[in-house]
């Protein structure tokens, strides 16, 4: 049995190396700076010099890839991808998830994201669905936490929460409007926030 086994195991490490490579490749194409994605407001020449380190961005590719690997057994799979794509990250002035940085990327050739984390304070959801330029965005918010949410779009009256306005639904503030997206301080609960004129993004803002 053991033999038999390994056998299959052996058999099967093609396939698992040819999905993890295609993976590696699809999230090296996708477009804009990973570290302006995932650190917004805080990327410069310092934090994005630390941030490729971290992620061997700043090495070439056959070094990247076994870095990819590497993090791929210890864990940490995917993690700027789930960040990116679907935006989901800590506040680091406030640990444990307590506020929420929700910054997701629509892009072309993507029709949909699902991605879920669970926190010690319950389950941070998001979920975008691009169909043509009509954007939808699920989200779920913990409780005891807050969140503050991009939402691509130009103007803060084209994005509404569920029927109504977004500025004026419930639990939602308007921040102001940062690179073309508006931004909203939302309370725990659920969120559908949609915008029927959004394109996909080509580059992140910096």
């Amino acid at each position: 049995m053991t033999k038999y086994i390994i056998q299959r195991l052996l058999a099967a490490l093609p396939v698992l190396l040819g999905i993890l490579f295609v993976t590696f490749a699809l999230a090296r194409l996708l477009p804009g700076d990973p570290c302006v994605a995932m650190l917004g407001e805080k990327a410069n020449d310092v934090t994005c010099a630390a941030f490729n380190a971290r992620y061997g961005l700043d090495k070439p590719i056959v070094q990247q890839f076994g870095i990819y690997l590497k993090d791929v057994l210890t864990g940490d799979l995917g993690i700027w991808l789930f960040e990116y794509l679907a935006g989901i990250k800590a506040d680091p002035a406030k640990p444990g998830f307590r506020h929420i940085i929700m910054h997701p990327y629509p892009v072309g050739g993507l029709s949909y994201v699902l991605a879920a984390h669970k926190s010690q304070l319950g389950a941070i959801i998001s979920g975008w669905q691009l169909d043509n330029a009509k954007f939808e965005w699920w989200l779920t918010v913990p409780p005891n936490t807050t969140a503050t949410v991009h939402v691509p779009a130009t103007k803060v009256e084209d994005v509404l929460e569920g029927d109504k306005k977004a500025a004026d639904a419930q639990g939602v503030k308007f921040l102001r409007m940062e690179n073309g997206r508006v931004m909203f301080e939302v309370e725990s609960g659920e969120y559908h926030f949609i915008n029927p004129h959004t394109s996909p993004t080509s580059r992140p803002a910096s």
